[in-house]
């Protein structure tokens, strides 16, 4: 039984760390940027020619959808009413 216990917390501890290696993904990197704004959901993209991220059709906490961007540098340059 320790020794499925101690193999079992192995595993686990070693995935996490492999996890934690990687690079976050463009949502990990955004969606707390747009959580911040009070909003949720949405469509992410990143504009290669503009070099900024937008995001499409994001909820916020008036229940409007607004039209989100976000600089290189992951700060908010815009953020637009959609009607």
């Amino acid at each position: 039984m320790r020794r499925t216990l101690a193999f079992g917390t192995f595993v686990l501890l070693n995935s996490a760390v492999a996890w934690a290696d990687r690079a976050p993904s463009d949502e990990e990197r955004i969606a707390p940027l747009v959580a911040a704004q009070g909003c949720w959901g949405g469509v992410i993209t990143f504009v290669l020619e503009q070099r900024k991220f937008e995001v499409e059709g994001c909820r916020c906490s008036d229940a409007q959808k607004y039209h989100l961007e976000f600089d290189s540098d992951l700060k908010l340059i815009a953020k637009r009413l959609v009607r």
